[in-house]
């Protein structure tokens, strides 16, 4: 209820001095001048106000009487009075204006050349929005109720009303990518990161729910890689390796070494699985080291078939699901192994070979291309194509007049590069029959080319040879020379998986880095990997998060966490 003191109090308003009392509390809001005039007057005086569309009657008050002629005489007071206070006032409070600086602190926005209480819903109070410049409560029209500031109303002894709540909007539901129709309220098991990390460390599945429009929501609950942390005993970055490495800033990086890693012989050829296995191959066969490099291997391959004697493994290769390893040795031999288990799978075999073996000399090299086909290549001059599944022989690449030592595969240009012997680089364009491709030449003049990469992102080759030279794809007539004076040949060559350095090993026992922005070498060299300063490193492989890197000289292995150049 509002009480007659109430209304006088606001009727009060009038008897301030200042110009902002007197014009916002009187001269704009002529409802309650007039409701103090009849007061005054004796007159019934009904009091209304509106609330969500609902008018209703609060009560009725009835002032003193007083005789006519007294009440002209206060009226006509009140009124010039209050046709003054306008005039006195116009210089210091006004409803038009060009900035917002010609407003008063009760209508301080400037807006459509007005001053307005607001200019829009940040400007209320909790629970109101901006209407028309004036703060109202409710979100439909016919719910409004117009309101004075909060100041006014507290002048005028009135109690705020209630807010009434704004029901917060239903967030459109997300789906699924693959727009793939299902049974409304069906659920089934998800994930959303690689399928390889499905259930490695961290790695779990989630749940996917059927929406009722029948398709599917995006999958909920899942975990995928995150950055790996080195005190918290899990496998974050899911890579079947816990708290590896710990790479803190500042660190020159974690060296662990293998010592006699196959029993005597040359270690050729190194490669990490993404799981952080090291295979490394040599005469007694291939080992395959836990991701923690314990001093005993996982299991040992030997491709010795029969009674025949064995022979150094050269070629070494990981397909891309990680599941088949290809070996290539000196008795012309091609093998297919279970990378996980290192159980035999099958012999690959050219029927026109007189031996019945894969090639007619010692395989040097090997490199898996399109999803289903692995190349080779050896002292036959010639490059070989099998069907990985079914373990059929495809067809040759002919064009080297010299053994072939390297090959690299892009996946993107679907294109071959093969290296030799004589110093030249030679691409195919993989494609159709495998026995009428024509190579074109890339480079030639290098001397023997022992290792070939390409950049994970497709623009640049490397070639090692007797000096490292950096071709851009893109422009095929731009070449980068990376000098290596005085270190010898270059014998491998690898970028690391995240792009970010480009590796080198030589002749002279060392292993150099590049920063592939801008093609400085770095300052850390890797040396010392075997105890003879002459040493071929042979061994090169950088780890599938580039945070290890391994090399491998002689009979040892060295393997660096967290290198920082």
């Amino acid at each position: 209820m509002l009480h007659t003191e109430e209304r006088w109090g606001l009727c009060g308003a009038w008897k301030g001095s200042s110009c902002e009392g007197l014009i916002g509390r009187i001269c704009k809001p002529m409802r309650a001048a007039w409701a103090c005039l009849q007061v005054m007057l004796g007159e019934p005086m009904v009091l209304r106000m509106r609330v969500s569309g609902q008018r209703s009657e609060k009560a009725t008050y009835r002032g003193v009487g007083h005789s006519r002629s007294l009440w002209y005489a206060l009226c006509g007071g009140l009124l010039g009075l209050l046709w003054w206070s306008g005039l006195s006032c116009t210089g210091r409070v006004r409803l038009e204006c060009k900035e917002e600086s010609d407003c008063s602190k009760d209508r301080p926005f400037c807006v459509g050349a007005l001053c307005r209480q607001c200019a829009r819903d940040a400007d209320c109070q909790s629970g109101r929005v901006c209407r028309s410049g004036t703060c109202v409560v409710g979100t439909q029209e016919g719910d409004l109720e117009i309101i004075a500031s909060t100041e006014e109303q507290a002048d005028a002894g009135e109690s705020l009303p209630e807010a009434e709540p704004v029901p917060e909007a239903e967030p459109m539901p997300e789906f699924d990518p693959t727009e793939e129709a299902c049974d409304a309220g069906s659920t089934r098991s998800c994930y959303s990161g690689p399928s390889t990390l499905k259930g490695v460390g961290a790695c779990v599945e989630g749940t996917q729910n059927c929406h009722e429009t029948g398709r599917w929501l995006v999958c909920q609950g899942d975990q995928r890689p995150t950055a790996e942390r080195c005190d918290d005993n899990v496998d974050s970055n899911c890579n079947g390796r816990t708290d590896e490495p710990c790479c803190l800033p500042g660190g020159e990086g974690n060296l662990k070494s293998i010592e006699a890693a196959h029993r005597g012989f040359l270690v050729l050829q190194m490669l990490f699985s993404f799981k952080g296995v090291l295979y490394s191959s040599s005469t007694d066969g291939v080992v395959a080291w836990g991701a923690s490099l314990e001093a005993k291997p996982l299991f040992v391959m030997n491709p010795a078939r029969g009674g025949s004697q064995q022979q150094p493994i050269a070629a070494l290769a990981l397909h891309r699901d990680q599941k088949i390893l290809a070996t290539g040795d000196y008795n012309a031999r091609v093998k297919l192994w279970e990378a996980e288990t290192g159980k035999e799978i099958r012999e690959l075999i050219d029927p026109s070979t007189p031996n019945k073996t894969a090639h007619e000399g010692n395989v040097q090299v090997a490199i898996f291309g399109q999803e289903d086909t692995l190349f080779t290549g050896g002292d036959d001059e010639v490059i070989r194509a099998w069907g990985v599944y079914n373990g059929g022989y495809l067809g040759s690449l002919k064009g080297h007049l010299s053994r072939v030592y390297s090959l690299v595969y892009h996946s993107t240009r679907k294109e071959l590069y093969s290296g030799s012997d004589s110093g030249a680089v030679f691409r195919w364009p993989i494609g159709g029959d495998i026995n009428t491709i024509k190579h074109t030449l890339v480079k030639d003049k290098m001397g023997i080319v022992w290792g070939l990469d390409i950049h994970p992102q497709g623009r640049w080759l490397a070639m090692g040879a007797d000096k490292l030279v950096v071709k851009d794809l893109d422009n095929v007539e731009t070449d980068r020379t990376l000098m290596l004076e005085g270190v010898g040949t270059v014998r491998r060559v690898a970028f690391s998986p995240n792009g970010a350095w480009l590796a080198a090993s030589t002749t002279s026992n060392r292993v150099f880095v590049w920063d592939t922005k801008t093609w400085a070498r770095q300052n850390i060299v890797f040396s010392g990997i075997s105890g003879t300063a002459s040493e071929n490193v042979l061994g090169l492989a950088w780890s599938a998060d580039s945070l290890r890197l391994a090399a491998a000289a002689a009979q040892a292995i060295r393997v660096w966490s967290c290198p920082v150049f």
